[in-house]
């Protein structure tokens, strides 16, 4: 069982660089098909699937905090980057790079981004995440108002 420290800066910085890689790629898709006109829309879809991917996840709960479980077999624990906001969660990682001859740029292995949107607020400071064989496990405490909070 490994730690994942929270990191919402390394989370955010882990986004703008799969942007960039998805941009890049996308801008190769066009050149490929000769550029001119065309569906820059498609270029950037192909892009992505090329790029990253979307686990899926699942969500439970008690009445102090959420689960949140992610399988992530191909990564480990230095690989991962999890980000706490109060009505949500980010998880990203994957962004070793790997020479690919049939491209002009080194891509990273398959990106992992999934977004979890809370159904209630979470208390950013009390989130943790652990990763066992290949299963992220990612526990986020309730935020509750203090009783003279909620009155005032």
């Amino acid at each position: 069982m490994s730690e994942i420290l929270i990191e919402n800066s390394a989370a955010f910085q882990g986004l703008e660089k799969l942007q960039e890689l998805i941009k890049r790629r996308s801008y190769e898709l066009y050149l490929e098909r000769g550029g001119g006109d065309g569906s820059a829309t498609d270029d950037w879809v192909s892009a992505e699937r090329e790029i990253s991917h979307t686990p899926g996840f699942s969500l439970s709960e008690d009445d102090r905090t959420f689960s949140v479980r992610i399988f992530v077999p191909q990564l480990g624990a230095k690989d991962l980057h999890v980000a706490a906001l109060p009505q949500s969660l980010l998880v990203c990682g994957g962004y070793d790079y790997q020479p690919n001859a049939n491209l002009r740029f080194c891509a990273p292995i398959k990106a992992v981004l999934e977004t979890v949107d809370m159904p209630a607020p979470i208390d950013v400071n009390a989130v943790t995440a652990v990763l066992e064989r290949g299963v992220l496990q990612v526990t986020a405490a309730k935020q509750y108002r203090s009783a003279v909070g909620a009155a005032a």
